[in-house]
C-alpha cells in the first residue's frame, strides 16, 4: 500500500488498520483496488460516506462507526467534510506538518493513532490557549494512562492525594462517565503534612526529621504547627525558651528543635491516637486491590498509607527525583521514565486543589490558613483544561480506549509550556502558596531561590549526580584534596 500523509486529511492506512480486525486488515493488504490518496482527493470535494461505504465493501467489515467519528472531529476542527471548499493554507501546513513531525518522534509511521495524537492535536486546533491546548491535553493524557491501568490490572479503587491528585481527579472522572470502568475513586486528605507525624511512632524516629522536610524553610512556629498532633502540652514553651520561634532555623538550629521536641516536646500517647484516627480515616478506603496518583516524588504518603493499611496499593506518579522511591518498599509506576527539566513548584501550582494545605487526616481535620488568593490566571487554565477533556469525552465516548497513543506524548506541549512560558511566570509560581511548603507563618517557597543558577535550574541531572559531577571535577583539578577528605 501507498503511505501518504499529504494526501490523506485525518485518516491513512495505518490508521484504519489499527481499529480493524485482522481479517479485514488481510483484505485490505491484498486489494489492488485501494488506493487511498484517489479516494480521498486533494483536500476537497470529499464524500465521507462514500469513501466508507467503498471501504467497508473492500474490507467485509463495517467501518461507518468511522466515518461518524471522523465528521465529528471535522467539526470541531471547522473541516469541511461534504462540500467543495478546500482546506485553507493554515489547515494545511498544521496536517502536513505535524503529522510528519510525529511519524518521526514515534519512530514509526505505523505507530501513529487517528484516535490519538491526532485527535488531541485537532481539539488543540480549535482553541490553542494555554489552559484548553497544553494543561488540558496534559490532564487527559495523565487520566487516560490511569484509566489504561485500571483496566489492565484491575483495580477495584483509585484514590487520588491532597492536593496535587485533585484536577488529575477530576478529569479521570469526567471520561470514566464515557468508559464506565468498574472503578471507584476517593480524594485522600492525608497529605504529605498529615502523614508526617505518623513518621514518628518513636520519639527516636525524630532523628530522621531533617531528612523528610527541608527544616530550614521553616521557623520552630510552623514546623511545630505540622507536629501539633503528637507534640505535648508544653512543646511551645519549652520550645520558645531555647529557640526564637519565628526566626527560620539553620543548619545548627534545626538539630536543636529535633533534640528539644525529641526530649521534651513528643507525646506518644497523642502519636498513638493519631494513628487510630488515621487509620479509621484511611482503612475504608484502602479495601481491596487499589491505586493512589500524586505527581510526586518520594511516596512518602504512600509509604505511610500502606504501613497504616496494610493494603494492596500500587503507587502512581508523574516521575521520581531520586532513588530514595526505591528504598520505600512502595510498589509504584511512573509517568515519565525520567525526570523532566522542569517540575515541582512549577508543575504543581496548575494540578493542585485551590485551598489550605490539610495537615490533618480529614476534611475537618485542621488545616493552615490559606495565605495567598488563588490566581485567577490558573484558575482560569483549570477550567479551560477540564473544558477539553470534556470534549474529548463528549466527541468519542467509549471510543477513547481506541486511543493508541503514548500519554507522555500528549504531555509534550505542556513541558514545553513549563520550560518556557512558567519560566517566565516567575511571580506568579512565586506566589503560589504550596502543599509542600506549607507552614503556620504563610512560609512558601520562593521562586527566586531556584532561579540563583539558571544553568542549574534547567540541568537535566539530578541532585545527587550534579554532586558526584563536582566531585570528580574537583578530583581531576586537585586530587590531594578528596584524598585528604577521604
Amino acid at each position: 500500500m501507498k503511505q501518504s500523509h499529504q494526501n490523506s486529511v485525518l485518516f491513512c492506512e495505518s490508521d484504519l488498520y489499527a481499529l480493524m480486525q485482522p481479517d479485514a486488515r488481510k483484505l485490505l493488504a491484498l486489494s489492488d483496488e485501494v488506493d487511498f490518496p484517489a479516494l480521498r482527493g486533494q483536500f476537497r470535494g470529499e464524500n465521507l460516506p462514500e469513501i466508507y461505504r467503498r471501504l467497508s465493501e473492500i474490507a467485509g467489515a463495517d467501518l461507518m462507526p468511522l466515518c461518524e467519528t471522523e465528521q465529528q472531529l471535522r467539526q470541531k476542527m471547522r473541516i469541511p467534510a461534504d462540500s467543495e471548499v478546500p482546506l485553507n493554507h493554515q489547515q494545511k501546513r498544521f496536517l502536513r506538518e505535524n503529522y510528519a513531525h510525529l511519524t518521526t518522534f514515534t519512530g514509526a509511521y505505523e505507530a501513529e493513532r487517528f484516535l490519538g495524537l491526532r485527535a488531541i492535536q485537532a481539539m488543540q486546533l480549535r482553541d490553542t490557549s494555554p489552559g484548553y491546548a497544553v494543561l488540558g491535553a496534559y490532564l487527559f493524557s495523565q487520566a487516560m494512562w490511569l484509566a489504561r491501568e485500571v483496566q489492565q490490572n484491575g483495580y477495584a479503587r483509585v484514590n487520588f492525594l491532597a492536593r496535587d491528585g485533585y484536577f488529575v481527579k477530576a478529569a479521570f472522572d469526567r471520561l470514566n462517565e464515557v468508559l464506565r470502568l468498574p472503578v471507584e475513586t476517593g480524594y485522600v486528605r492525608i497529605s504529605r503534612q498529615a502523614a508526617l507525624p505518623l513518621q514518628f511512632p518513636k520519639a527516636i524516629d525524630l532523628l530522621s526529621l531533617p531528612l523528610l522536610i527541608d527544616m530550614t524553610a521553616h521557623t520552630p512556629d510552623s514546623l511545630l504547627t505540622l507536629l501539633h498532633p503528637i507534640a505535648s502540652e508544653r512543646a511551645q514553651t519549652v520550645l520558645a525558651a531555647e529557640l526564637p520561634m519565628n526566626q527560620r532555623m539553620d543548619a545548627r538550629t534545626q538539630w536543636n528543635f529535633v533534640r528539644i521536641f525529641r526530649e521534651k516536646g513528643y507525646d506518644a500517647e497523642k502519636y498513638q491516637q493519631y494513628e487510630k484516627n488515621a487509620k479509621a480515616y484511611l482503612l475504608p478506603m484502602f479495601a481491596g486491590k487499589c491505586a493512589t496518583f500524586d505527581v510526586g516524588y518520594n511516596l512518602r504518603s504512600e509509604t505511610v498509607i500502606q504501613r497504616l493499611t496494610g493494603a494492596d496499593v500500587t503507587a502512581y506518579i508523574t516521575h521520581i527525583d531520586s532513588d530514595l522511591p526505591m528504598r520505600r518498599g512502595v510498589p509504584f509506576r511512573t509517568l515519565y521514565g525520567t525526570s523532566p527539566y522542569v517540575s515541582w513548584v512549577a508543575r504543581e501550582q496548575f494540578l493542585l486543589e485551590r485551598g489550605a494545605a490539610t495537615i490533618g487526616y480529614d476534611a475537618h481535620g485542621a488545616v493552615l490558613g490559606q495565605a495567598d488568593a488563588p490566581s485567577r490566571a490558573v484558575q482560569q487554565m483549570q477550567a479551560d483544561a477540564m473544558r477539553f477533556v470534556a470534549d474529548m469525552a463528549d466527541t468519542f465516548g467509549a471510543r477513547l480506549m481506541d486511543m493508541h497513543f503514548r500519554p507522555q506524548d500528549g504531555c509534550a506541549a505542556f513541558e514545553h509550556f513549563l520550560h518556557t512560558g512558567a519560566l517566565r511566570a516567575g511571580t506568579e509560581v512565586e506566589n503560589a502558596f504550596l502543599d509542600g511548603q506549607a507552614g503556620g507563618d504563610m512560609t512558601r517557597v520562593q521562586w527566586r531561590l531556584m532561579q540563583t543558577d539558571a544553568e542549574q535550574a534547567r540541568h537535566p541531572l539530578p541532585k545527587w549526580m550534579r554532586k558526584l559531577q563536582r566531585a570528580a571535577i574537583r578530583l581531576a583539578h586537585d586530587p590531594q584534596s578528596i584524598r585528604r577528605k577521604l
